[in-house]
């Protein structure tokens, strides 16, 4: 296999094409693979800092604080997005885009075999491999029977005492406001009612700050002018896989009522076999229908655009483009309902990307044939009958052209635009439906996608143009004299990096909704006013139209917010992976199970889907690029450390775990380069123990990266565990970096409350070691990836290393010892720092805020404020529900949601004066007083 050579602080803005055994990839029992592409639209480093200067992308506070630190910039070129251009000719070509990273220049995807050999043709492919899709093998858990100890530790006091947490916990430090990512299988921590007992106190009380679904499907949402723009969900509408080409048009019930048609193509299930299908659903009497398939049995298996018009009376129009697998014969297929009757489908036409238009009478069916001819049928309806007339082609270009689109203004008066491989706009105009005269539109340069409407003699267009490639503008221009003359375009959106698909809709006012970086944005052009955003992240696809003089807008997630078990879509085995692993980190019930670190707050990216239980193994499903989407969702959203159980080694030989060949390894170490901690296993050996016996070298990716902490696994009395990986990795390197308890650690029963299990595996080490990282973070919040490094290497049981041990167990206490670090410790619940001070209140909405140092979890929690008489002048009390974990509650958000502040009036609601108070915090288990000044 081939090198992937991505130098960090020195970046390669063009990498000549590899030589690819195209005979080897087509022998290969997959077809899913990577595409990695040459370059991002630029080859030099002048165009590469213009870029960087107009470019921007969402990223949360401490992920700038943290690239700063250890990048000592915000972005670099990995931030840069992947030229649109490059992804589109794959579309082109059938191939089904999966995820697209910017870190590795590159998209996965699905490609027919057939068709890999065309992609010798495409200049910009730098190499291709295959994703790696494989069984993760973890041993069945135990049920844990034998005596606890007695302890607040209860059965976590040997997994616990082994890295010295005990003793660091005694002093009040438990991760607090560190933030870890867990990619795994989900969590099982949401009761559906009190007295559901399939949710374990122990992890009830975890603090998930975000959470996405990478595996699920996605659903679709809508949002009105009527309704003030707020966002509604669609309950027919969920759990939809692969969504492509959504489009809205009209249907028309015997009422003559007008009904909002939804149609788009998807992945389904028949037989048990993924199939990509055409599915539609029309709203009417105030719900989405069910969605129905129009495209079940036909030959087709792939199908792209689709194209939809109506006649304003009974009948609307359907047309989409197919092929079969190969992508070989591209076919048009049309069909219509008949009011809300759909009346099947037929193939009419070879050809693809159609564009439908009725008129008079007359339907108009515009398309590609052959990639660069562009060809027009016509028919006339008579009531319901349709009489297609002969195919008629109206130009051969030198060029692929995509993107067909006819505008009308009568029957014989026409335009027909289309777009080029290039970027350009041409038109074909007619005035006497039979001569056709060709020009272009010079004004827009380097277009990927474009949109015409039309209003009586106006005609508008919308595209996206790459002025800076890889950085897009949308743009906007119209003509009010049917073509002749067109105003200067305008941008709407400008030097966007990941700017998606977009629509717009002509009423009183222009509205404009686009995809930005995967947020959904809806705005006016008239007083350039955003009327709705959905920044939630994984949101696609915007759509506008009408209904009864209302605005709707329409769009779908990919996966969803939900992470938790759902029983209608998961396996009931799906979530206990990792609510195992996240109970070890920061499960919390005390005398039975305490984490490492369960003050900590998680990202949970879903990113495993359990497959089936077999012999002693549980098997879960796991694809590289789920763990790299998941990777780099958590390091722009605040995350700190990622803790991560899986392990590839698929079609990777044994000389190519070296850290610099695997896609997860590569990507791990671009994450290490931004600061990100990343605590990955050793991986267990498994059925492959008879192949490789402890302790030949056993190496999984990205445990081989050198930009990782790759842990390995031990017995109860510190020797090593025989079913662990071993190193050296295949460029020497010694792996493991370290060890812990594998072999028998005590988890959380994810399915029933107050039930505990023996966990088995180099998972349970790794979540472990995160913990561990956590509580570092927390007293030096400051130090670099290479400094915790160094920390937990200088204080671990080994002084010389083995591809065994590492450098042998970590202690955090004797870190912590010789690196003691500024944080305040305590051993009491107590008021912290309280802010701002002095409190000086300049309008009725500021607060002063009151942290807390929690040892203890209470069942109630007050707090009283006097004045320096004594006098009490107000208690409030607290909300427990978010006093779950001992630790540090300082943040201002969390604050106010536990009610931790006040706004300077007394019980009566009466401003109090200037001067020295004191404030009194009572729990459960202990007072604390502190003294504050406020200036009114």
């Amino acid at each position: 296999m081939k090198l992937i050579f991505l130098i960090f602080f020195s970046y390669n803005f063009y990498r000549s094409p590899l030589p690819i055994n195209y005979e080897k990839l087509m022998n290969l029992n997959t077809n899913c693979f990577w595409v990695l592409f040459t370059d991002k639209g630029f080859v030099d480093e002048n165009n590469y800092q213009k870029i960087l200067e107009k470019f921007t992308k969402p990223l949360a506070f401490k992920t700038i604080e943290r690239r700063l630190k250890n990048l000592g910039k915000v972005y670099d070129f990995y931030d840069l997005p992947v030229y649109e251009k490059y992804v589109d000719e794959l579309k082109k070509l059938g191939i089904k885009i999966r995820y697209v990273s910017p870190w590795l220049n590159a998209v996965s995807c699905e490609i027919p075999k057939e068709i890999l050999p065309s992609l010798k043709n495409l200049p910009f492919i730098y190499d291709i491999r295959p994703l790696k899709t494989v069984s993760f093998q973890v041993p069945k858990t135990v049920e844990v029977k034998e005596e606890k100890d007695t302890s607040f530790y209860g059965y976590s006091y040997r997994q616990l005492a082994m890295l010295g947490v005990d003793k660091v916990h005694k002093k009040g430090i438990y991760g607090s406001g560190v933030r870890i990512g867990v990619l795994d299988t989900g969590l099982r921590r949401k009761r559906k009612s009190p007295n559901d007992t399939t949710v374990n106190a122990a992890v009830e009380g975890i603090k998930v700050v975000k959470e996405h679904d990478f595996i699920a499907g996605g659903d679709f949402f809508v949002v009105k002018k009527s309704s003030n723009y707020q966002k509604e969900s669609i309950p027919n509408l969920k759990n939809f896989r692969m969504i492509e080409s959504p489009i809205v048009n009209y249907l028309f019930n015997t009422q003559r009522e007008k009904l909002p048609l939804l149609a788009f193509v998807t992945d389904t299930q028949y037989l048990g076999i993924p199939k990509r299908t055409v599915v539609y659903t029309y709203y009417e009497k105030g719900d989405w229908q069910p969605v129905k398939s129009v495209s079940y049995y036909l030959s087709s298996t792939v199908f792209h655009r689709l194209a939809l018009t109506n006649n304003q009376l009974n009948m609307t129009f359907m047309v989409f483009d197919g092929s079969d697998v190969y992508e070989k014969n591209k076919e048009l297929y049309f069909g219509y309902f008949y009011y809300t009757n759909f009346q099947g489908v037929n193939k009419i036409e070879n050809g693809s990307d159609p564009d439908l238009f009725y008129f008079d009478n007359k339907l108009y069916l515009l398309f590609v044939y052959k990639d660069s001819v562009l060809k027009l049928k016509k028919a006339n309806i008579v009531g319901s009958q349709i009489d297609w007339q002969e195919t008629r082609t109206i130009y051969s270009f030198n060029t692929k052209i995509k993107k067909p689109i006819i505008i009308l203004k009568d029957s014989l008066n026409y335009y027909l635009f289309c777009l080029s491989t290039e970027g350009k706009i041409y038109y074909l105009k007619t005035e006497d439906g039979n001569f056709y005269s060709l020009d272009s539109l010079n004004f827009f340069k380097n277009v990927s996608d474009f949109q015409i409407k039309k209003i009586g003699d106006t005609i508008f267009i919308l595209a996206k143009e790459y002025e800076n490639p890889p950085l897009a503008n949308l743009v906007y221009t119209y003509s009010s004299d049917f073509g002749r003359n067109f105003k200067e375009k305008e941008k709407i959106s400008e030097n966007k990096a990941f700017l998606g698909g977009f629509d717009f809709l002509i009423k009183e006012d222009i509205y404009f909704a686009y995809e930005e970086a995967s947020n959904i944005y809806f705005l006016s052009l008239k007083n350039k006013k955003v009327l709705f955003s959905d920044t939630n992240e994984f949101r696609y696809h915007p759509l506008i139209f009408e209904l009864n003089e209302d605005i709707w807008l329409i769009y779908n997630s990919c996966g969803d917010d939900n992470t938790d078990y759902e029983e209608d879509e998961d396996f009931k085995e799906q979530p206990h992976h990792g609510t195992r692993m996240v109970s070890l980190i920061a499960g919390y019930l005390p005398r039975y199970l305490i984490g490492v670190a369960p003050a900590a707050e998680f990202l949970i990216a879903k990113t495993e889907e359990y497959r089936y239980k077999t012999g002693e193994y549980y098997e879960y499903i796991i694809e590289e690029d789920n763990w790299v989407k998941g990777l780099e969702w958590c390091e722009k959203n605040d995350c700190q450390i990622i803790s991560s159980s899986l392990g590839y080694r698929g079609w990777y030989e044994d000389n190519e775990f070296d850290g610099k060949t695997a896609i997860t390894s590569i990507a791990a170490n671009i994450a290490a380069q931004r600061g990100l901690i990343i605590v990955t296993a050793m991986g267990n050996r498994g059925s492959d123990s008879l192949r490789y016996p402890w302790p030949t070298s056993y190496l999984v990716a990205p445990g081989d990266a050198e930009g990782v902490l790759t842990i390995g696994g031990i017995m109860p009395d510190s020797s090593c565990w025989h079913g662990s990986g071993a190193g050296p990795t295949a460029d020497g390197r010694i792996k493991p970096d370290l060890v812990a308890l594998a072999y028998n650690a005590v988890v959380a029963k994810p399915d029933e409350d107050g039930a505990f299990e023996y966990s088995i595996g180099t998972s349970s080490a790794t979540a472990l070691v995160a913990g561990l990282c956590a509580l570092i973070l927390e007293v030096h919040p400051d130090w670099k990836w290479e400094q915790i490094k160094a920390a937990l290497f200088k204080t671990a049981s080994e002084s010389i290393p083995s591809c065994t041990l590492g450098y042998g167990i970590p202690n955090v206490d004797s870190l912590l010892k010789i690196y003691p670090g500024k944080v305040i410790t305590y051993t009491e619940d107590e008021l912290g720092n309280i802010f701002p001070q002095p409190f000086v209140k300049k309008n009725e909405n500021e607060k002063i805020y009151f942290p807390i140092r929690l040892k203890n979890p209470s069942k109630w929690a007050i707090i009283k404020i006097f004045n320096f008489d004594g006098k009490l002048l107000f208690e409030k009390e607290l909300n427990v529900k978010k006093l779950t974990t001992p630790g540090r509650y300082e943040k201002k958000e969390i604050l106010e949601e536990i009610g931790a502040y006040w706004d300077g009036k007394d019980n009566k609601g009466k401003e109090v004066p200037s001067g020295l108070y004191f404030i009194l915090l009572e729990t459960t288990f202990n007072k604390s007083i502190k003294k504050f000044t406020i200036f009114q």
